[in-house]
């Protein structure tokens, strides 16, 4: 499909002129001058098949296209013979980790991760051409089923607010946030020991004069040195040793402290024969790897039916972080490695054959074979362990759930 039409474009042997409504697949969209990213997007939009081939015809390095430039059709050609060849169930299906699998097996290329500024995140992945929203959570579940090995590519700070990675990291006064600072030389007059700022210092002429004890300072090394300097704020005055960081992201103009930036590690991928033999016969389907709130959910049904057929007695508990306000909204990263230290301290003071999951804002606790006489003790030890361990108090209120109740959680899992 040449986009826009052009009849003067010269069709090489083997291939046919078609439209978005023939019918025809897999074909292969041409694009014979340069568009706009909003067209194009529109574009693919309205032909609605992640896996169709778009190249252009004169040379483009954009993502969007498979090929461009002399060599394009012959690219575009064997990216429409593996397409043949995948099952039609992959060719129909809406699953985002099924057209990963058929992008990179019918690009024969890697998904690999590069900076992109176009792009919020400011990463993106050539080989899957733009057709995929949140690309890499849908590869991160392949890695889970040993369809895509992945590598490390880099560690980008995210906005808090917009979740955008367009972000200008400066350095500010701590007093009043400024980023108008100043590094400024320190001097220190060896006679009468007075130190401060250079410009202190100043005379009109150029030279320096102690403004403590008026001796004129000629030589460096003998009359004064320079220890160090200090940061001093146009704005304010205000002075210190070093500068605060802050934060302001490019999309929603928002500011924030360096200690409220989370962090979002990027990876790159590689399909594995595993990912190869699953696509072949058919491709993921509809079907989840397993996570942990489905492991316990099992371990919670078993217990329920446990119960009931043979009296054995379990307790659940049900954590909620509530966590102070300065933790939870000021300082993103402590709130995060509090939360980490907490579920080290629960694994430690539960016993073996009990489990231990995180669940939205908090963790579920299934402890089996434990009347409620025998919960209590429990409880006390977590809290004992906390106190020694956590110095921040995260907040963590522990409820134990009736029998009810535990019905209720099994049903929201």
């Amino acid at each position: 499909m040449l986009f826009p039409r052009d009849d003067n474009i010269t069709i090489p042997d083997g291939w046919t002129k078609s439209g978005i409504d023939s019918g025809d697949w897999p074909f292969t969209i041409v694009m014979t001058t340069p568009l706009a990213d909003p067209l194009i997007d529109r574009l693919l939009k309205r032909v609605n098949d992640p896996l169709v081939p778009l190249i252009s015809l004169l040379p483009d390095d954009r993502d969007w296209f498979d090929a461009s430039g002399p060599g394009c059709w012959e690219q575009a050609l064997a990216i429409t013979e593996r397409l043949e060849k995948l099952p039609e169930q992959i060719r129909n299906s809406a699953n985002p980790e099924d057209i990963i699998l058929a992008r990179l097996h019918s690009r024969d290329a890697d998904m690999t991760a590069s900076y992109n500024t176009t792009q919020p995140g400011m990463v993106s992945y050539a080989a899957l051409g733009g057709r995929l929203d949140a690309p890499a959570e849908a590869a991160n579940k392949l890695v889970q089923r040993d369809c895509l090995s992945r590598s490390f590519f880099d560690r980008l700070h995210i906005c808090p607010q917009c979740r955008g990675s367009a972000l200008n990291v400066r350095e500010e006064c701590h007093a009043c946030r400024s980023p108008q600072i100043d590094e400024q030389a320190i001097v220190h007059h060896f006679r009468c020991g007075y130190e401060g700022l250079e410009k202190t210092f100043k005379r009109s002429d150029g030279g320096l004069q102690c403004p403590q004890c008026n001796d004129m300072l000629r030589h460096i090394g003998l009359d004064y040195d320079k220890p160090g300097s200090a940061i001093e704020c146009q704005s304010c005055n205000s002075i210190n040793d070093t500068p605060a960081i802050g934060f302001v992201c490019m999309g929603c103009r928002a500011w924030h402290d360096a200690a409220q930036m989370p962090v979002r590690d990027w990876f790159s991928y590689k399909m594995t024969p595993a990912g190869t033999r699953t696509l072949l016969a058919g491709g993921v389907g509809e079907l989840a790897p397993p996570d942990r709130s489905d492991t316990f959910k099992l371990i919670l049904q078993q217990a329920l039916q446990h119960e009931t057929a043979f009296q054995t007695p379990f307790q659940v508990l049900r954590g909620v972080f509530a966590g102070d306000a300065a933790t939870q909204t000021h300082n993103l990263r402590l709130a995060s490695r509090t939360e980490d230290l907490v579920m080290d301290v629960l694994r430690s003071a539960l016993r073996p054959v009990d489990t231990v999951t995180r669940h939205d804002n908090g963790v579920l606790i299934l402890l089996p074979h434990m009347d409620r006489e025998g919960i209590e003790p429990v409880i006390a030890e977590i809290e004992q362990r906390m106190s020694e361990v956590v110095r921040t108090d995260p907040g963590l209120r522990l409820d134990i759930l009736s029998r009810r109740e535990a019905e209720q959680l099994l049903e929201e899992l």
